[in-house]
């Protein structure tokens, strides 16, 4: 077994869903900006942003320090998020969250209880962000995010872990949930290696931790003056890369 530690960051959005970055600015930021080893894109119900992200991840690889990005998808169970790991294909939303892990599993995936305790819906009064609750205790769930790093669930964080450790023990990881490029990988998952073969061993023989912290609020700040400028969502790379990727694709990416 490797004595290194990497770095993962397991729940991440693109314009594909209901993020404010090209799956190809994800990578550029999270590959230059960050120490992360690994991704995964995990847009709402389609695995199309993961495709591409990791399709260019490989693309470059050469230009790249050592980096990779897992397939997957958050998928929106009739009883709470789900983020499906190492899949190839969309798993069919509103299923219950067994029928959901058992989708997951027969694609050889791993299945994560998302914020299983998510406040969010509590304090904002909407639908989204829901979690699966207690029945991290009742599914087979591979792993639950015991650290999601939206501000709302800075007590939801602390709850999860305490209610994962009491009744089901799966494996802890954390996942900054980023929709916002400078919130990536500000939540993160640790475990032995630094290859993604490496953390899904981890997480199968729960050798994983949370790592990170909640971000900040105060960020939004800086978002709201973005979407003003017209500066979001982010899609641009860098135009030694540009002409490549183009040449390389069909249909070609959208660059600004």
């Amino acid at each position: 077994m490797t004595n290194s530690t990497g770095k993962a960051d397991l729940h991440t959005h693109t314009f594909f869903s209901d993020g404010l970055m090209s799956p190809e600015a994800l990578v550029e930021y999270a590959v230059t900006q960050t120490t992360l080893d690994v991704i995964a894109v995990t847009d709402h119900d389609t695995v199309v942003g993961a495709l591409i992200a990791a399709a260019y991840a490989r693309t470059f690889s050469t230009d790249f320090r050592p980096f990779e990005v897992i397939i997957g998808t958050e998928v929106t169970s009739a009883d709470g998020d789900i983020l499906a790991l190492f899949v190839e294909k969309d798993i069919p939303a509103k299923m219950s969250a067994a029928e959901t892990v058992a989708a997951i599993h027969e694609q050889g995936g791993l299945a994560i209880a998302a914020h299983p305790f998510a406040h969010a819906p509590i304090l904002l009064r909407g639908d989204g962000m829901k979690g699966v609750g207690r029945l991290i205790a009742d599914v087979p769930f591979d792993g639950v995010e015991i650290r999601n790093g939206t501000p709302t669930e800075f007590f939801s964080n602390r709850l999860t872990a305490m209610r994962n450790r009491r009744w089901s023990r799966r494996a802890e990881t954390g996942g900054s949930d980023t929709h916002y490029m400078p919130t990536v990988g500000s939540t993160h998952t640790r475990f032995p290696g630094s290859t993604a073969a490496e953390l899904r061993s981890a997480i199968e023989s729960k050798q994983t931790a949370a790592g990170g912290h909640v971000y900040s609020p105060f960020l939004i700040v800086s978002l709201i003056h973005q979407l003003l400028n017209q500066e979001l969502p982010v899609r641009h790379i860098p135009i030694e890369r540009n002409s490549r990727w183009m040449l390389s694709t069909s249909p070609a990416p959208i660059i600004k």
